[in-house]
């Protein structure tokens, strides 16, 4: 899968919402005051900032899952909903803007050591002339935190207009084959790329039954594909 493949060591900047809770700064995190001061970044402002490049925490991009995260937190909005609000966001960040995919908001969590106080959706950014990327956390459908950072290599992108499974729609059908009860406190989410597949793919993790994904759902069709 794409994300354990994610090296992310430029410059990370996040952004809290006005009504998030206040955290302490991390050391190689600068904090903003609000997501309107990122969303108005120009991608030349970005490379400014990746020329002086800070050791972020999240490099490499831990694929250890949070334990204390409600997956079900922030999440009131599915990902199809919330996407014109992610992109215009990373579109303000960069206007080439391409979508890369949703990334599981319980192994960033991880990765950022209680920055992440809601699991919302992480949509995931790329331009085509580098290896910059912008991740937008979208929560209860408002921006929550945003991040820019340097990939190890580039993905492809992601047409939205051929996800054709929401978000939900991949939650009823794992829930349709799970062999048991599901909780969605502890259900997370990843829509990605496979190699040797056209179309692009949901994992459903289930973190009752570990950190590998429990089901691999097509976006397109809603075909199951595989269970762990």
């Amino acid at each position: 899968m794409r994300l354990s493949n994610i090296i992310l060591t430029a410059t990370l900047t996040l952004s809290l919402s006005a009504c998030a809770a206040p955290v302490a700064t991390t050391p190689g995190i600068r904090l903003q005051a609000s997501p309107t001061a990122v969303a108005e970044a120009t991608p030349q402002q970005a490379g400014a900032l990746s020329e002086s490049p800070l050791t972020s925490p999240i490099s490499p991009l831990s694929l250890t899952a949070s334990e204390s995260l409600a997956l079900d937190s922030g999440r009131s909005v599915s990902v199809l909903a919330a996407y014109p609000i992610a992109e215009a966001t990373a579109r303000r960040w960069a206007p080439d803007a391409r979508f890369l995919g949703i990334e599981p908001s319980s192994k960033i969590a991880a990765a950022l050591s209680g920055q992440v106080t809601r699991a919302g959706w992480f949509f995931h950014f790329g331009r085509a002339q580098d290896k910059l990327e912008y991740y937008v956390q979208i929560v209860d459908g408002e921006v929550g935190l945003v991040a820019e950072a340097q990939a190890a290599t580039a993905s492809p992108a992601i047409a939205i207009a051929a996800i054709k499974v929401d978000s939900t729609r991949a939650r009823d059908i794992y829930a349709g084959v799970a062999t048991t009860p599901i909780h969605d406190a502890r259900l997370d989410y990843a829509l990605t790329v496979v190699d040797g597949r056209s179309t692009p793919v949901w994992y459903v993790y289930d973190l009752d039954r570990g950190e590998s994904p429990a089901a691999m759902i097509d976006a397109t069709t809603g075909e199951l594909i595989g269970m762990h």
